[in-house]
């Protein structure tokens, strides 16, 4: 729940600090390339290369680090369970012939608890792995984007930017931050990400052109 007003509160306060921005500077309005159809697959293709690219790389990194330890929780959940089912099938065996110890039921929540906590530990592990892999292609994509692959330029004309530029710097400076974060969020989506993002275009795209030649 908190989490949730949390993130009500900051989409209350992101919208506010865009009303002020508009009402205060009137920012210009950016016309989309009219290219952006030409080129959409070579450029978010490029891009998907890129993606890959970095994605290898941050698996190369984090692997080794964390697999090791990984595996190690792994095999303690696996030797867990298998005493959890060992003495449970014994129960089992002990409840047929009738010979049910007081200390056989004492070990099964105890043998529960154990393999709880070693599968509830791979898990926090794994999680956090994965947290690790987040920020880290977030922390390169940002760094691959700040050095010039760029992909919300793409959809305006270098001529609007220019003029932007030159008339409401500030406005220019806002959409290059823009641009920076859009672009290190999509490449650390990965390749897949990407990919998807071009599937839905060329099937928009076959679409309407099925429904123009019907027409």
């Amino acid at each position: 729940m908190k989490m949730r007003l949390d993130a009500r509160w900051g989409a209350v306060i992101v919208i506010l600090a865009g009303s002020v921005v508009a009402i205060k500077f009137n920012p210009q309005v950016l016309p989309l390339n009219p290219e952006i159809k030409g080129n959409f697959v070579s450029f978010f293709t490029q891009l998907a290369a890129i993606a890959l690219f970095v994605e290898r790389a941050l698996e190369v990194l984090v692997t080794p680090w964390r697999e090791k330890d990984a595996r190690k929780k792994q095999l303690q959940t696996k030797l867990a369970q298998k005493a959890l089912e060992t003495h449970l099938d014994q129960k089992k065996a002990a409840v047929q012939t009738n010979d049910v110890g007081g200390a056989v039921d004492a070990k099964t929540p105890t043998l529960l608890a154990q393999t709880q906590d070693a599968s509830q530990q791979e898990i926090d592990y794994r999680t956090d792995t994965q947290r690790i892999a987040f920020v880290g292609s977030l922390a390169v994509g940002i760094a691959v984007s700040l050095v010039g692959f760029r992909a919300l330029g793409f959809f305006a004309n270098k001529s609007d930017l220019l003029a932007l530029y030159k008339d409401h710097h500030y406005q220019f400076l806002l959409f290059q931050a823009m641009d920076v974060l859009l672009t290190g969020a999509v490449i650390s989506g990965g390749a897949d990400g990407i990919h998807q993002i071009v599937t839905i275009f060329t099937s928009f795209a076959d679409n309407t052109k099925n429904k123009m030649k019907e027409s």
